[in-house]
């Protein structure tokens, strides 16, 4: 299966199996479609076709991601964010707080899979 062979970002390493399974099936349906709009764009990309790039069943990746838009729109470092954001002061101001933790998890994000930056890049343009 995919999702064996797609590494888990450093920062998820404390989790237990369960979870880096989880995050292992997240991130190959999320590389999988990656590939496919890269390849015939967003239109074009059918659920199936996600499913069976990454090695799964439609109801898999609906039961990871609510609607196809949610792959795209989402990223394993939400939580990582949200975690960085309540560990500041709750007097900093708020620009200043999500500043640190932007650039925090843009580091560890950056660190752990620089390719996704890339990736990301090539589906904005």
């Amino acid at each position: 299966m995919t999702t064996a062979r797609t590494p888990v970002p450093e920062a998820a390493r404390h989790l237990g199996l369960r979870e880096r399974k989880k995050l292992r099936t997240r991130m190959a349906i999320r590389e999988a479609t990656y590939s496919l709009i890269k390849e015939q764009g967003y239109e074009a990309t059918t659920v199936e076709q996600i499913a069976d790039r990454a090695e799964v069943s439609p109801s898999t990746v609906f039961r990871y991601f609510p609607a196809k838009e949610d792959i795209v729109l989402t990223d394993e470092y939400d939580p990582l964010l949200e975690e960085l954001l309540r560990q500041r002061p709750a007097d900093e101001p708020v620009l200043e707080s999500l500043r640190w933790a932007f650039r925090e998890a843009m580091t560890t994000a950056l660190t752990d899979n620089p390719a996704h930056e890339r990736e990301e890049t090539i589906l904005r343009a």
